[in-house]
């Protein structure tokens, strides 16, 4: 299976396999003096896990790849198109984000949780169900129309262009929208199953309870319970991931054989805050192009191109230049944009701004400059690799107790825990 991720390394190699952490650091570049060789392990934890992300994060931009026109004729040409979808896509739907002003988090605020992330973790959820029920009601997917997003993720697929679609959303409107090509990253309400005996019922057995705000519970395991039998109750948990829960088995199979095929990649309404699904683009080839459509821009992947606004809107215009036409979706005008914008924020060459960007100018003054010094590092950098990677065999780990680490900056290893959010903007 397959890892991705830095604190997965680190449970595997350093907790499970006992790699020595001096050794695993030496290895990632951090060349510890005998000074502080008796540093505490959990500080040198912390170093080693930015030293990994670090080295993750070594692709460059392909810098050949700018404008609006480069992304019309890389959908083009393209054959095997991966998109990564959050909830950017199903805003306009009448789904809230998680993020956003009027988003999940923020209306979670009345349950006074120390961390609105708690509603969606596993043990809370053991604990106490009926916070997460007294909510559920809010992100159950009802009688929602796909939008534009999802039709041309469909579009894609009629013109044989898909290769899949790894969606964060657990709403199943790619499936209202006919999309075949889809994995479902977090779970959906489509399915659920009792916490206890793990009995699967289909997503509309505790439909009623949701809407009435009601915890539900297991008739296989209330018919042989005694009233003094554990301490758990038997709640039926919709089958979407919380945090401290695997991803599904199909994410990991899928992944590995689709990141050899693809031929681009698109990103659409999300703000890839969540591992690890967030940390996919450091494990595509470097040579496959990198598109981002969302309302904010992302400062930390970097997207050859990103267009940024209303995916929506991105897509209506993106379809008037193939000359496509989005099935089932009717034409809406697209407003236009304050002209007085362009006084504010200059924005790097390779940001194309379109109707509900939002955008902050004190968040990327001076990027490209900075951006440059970047490249300049980790051109220097991606020389250091093959290094690293013969050290791995060699000179750094013995024969057997380095054998099983991943070598080539790969790291193909796999997350037996997910830290993801159901949706994201």
């Amino acid at each position: 299976m397959l890892f991705l991720g830095a604190n997965d390394f680190v449970q595997e190699y350093l907790e499970k396999q006992k790699e020595p952490i001096i050794q695993l650091l030496d290895v990632f570049g951090v060349h510890v003096p005998p000074i502080a060789i008796d540093l505490e392990e959990s500080y040198l934890k912390t170093i080693l896990l930015q030293s990994i992300t670090k080295f993750l994060g070594k692709r460059q931009r392909l810098l050949h790849i700018n404008s609006f026109e480069d992304v019309i004729e890389l959908i083009q040409k393209s054959k095997k198109i991966m998109v990564l979808t959050g909830a950017g896509v199903s805003v306009s739907c009448g789904i809230p984000d998680f993020r956003s002003s009027n988003g999940i988090y923020t209306k979670l605020g009345k349950y006074n949780l120390s961390d609105p992330q708690q509603m969606f973790d596993l043990e809370y959820f053991r604990i106490a169900p009926e916070i997460f029920y007294s909510f559920a009601k809010e992100i159950y997917p009802s009688n929602f129309k796909p939008s534009p997003s999802h039709m041309f993720i469909k579009l894609l697929e009629n013109k044989d262009k898909l290769l899949r679609n790894y969606t964060q959303n657990i709403d199943t409107i790619e499936s209202i929208a006919g999309i075949n090509k889809v994995l479902n990253c977090h779970g959906s309400f489509a399915s659920s199953s009792c916490i206890l005996c793990h009995t699967k019922y289909p997503g509309d057995f505790i439909k009623k309870e949701i809407f009435e705000q009601k915890v539900p519970y297991c008739p296989a395991c209330l018919k042989k319970r005694n009233d003094d039998e554990g301490l758990i109750p038997p709640v039926i948990k919709p089958d979407i991931v919380f945090f401290g829960e695997d991803l599904p088995d199909e994410f990991d199979q899928s992944f590995i054989k689709d990141r050899e095929e693809l031929d681009l990649l698109i990103v659409m309404g999300s703000s890839l805050k969540v591992a690890p699904v967030s940390e996919i683009m450091n494990y595509l080839p470097a040579n496959v192009p990198q598109i981002l459509i969302n309302r904010t821009p992302n400062y930390d992947a970097h997207f050859d191109v990103q267009l940024i606004g209303y995916s929506d809107t991105i897509v209506q215009i993106l379809c008037d230049k193939l000359g496509w036409e989005l099935p089932d979706t009717p034409r809406e005008q697209i407003p236009e944009i304050e002209a007085s914008f362009e006084d504010l924020i200059r924005l790097p060459h390779y940001w194309h701004r379109f109707p509900g960007a939002q955008l902050d100018p004190a968040e990327f003054l001076d990027i490209e400059s900075e951006e440059d010094d970047w490249n300049q590092e980790v051109s220097s950098e991606m020389q250091e690799i093959d290094v690293i990677s013969i050290a791995m065999e060699s000179e750094h780990l013995d024969g057997t107790q380095g054998s099983n680490l991943p070598l080539n900056g790969n790291l193909n290893t796999n997350p037996n825990q997910s830290t993801n959010e159901q949706q994201e903007n």
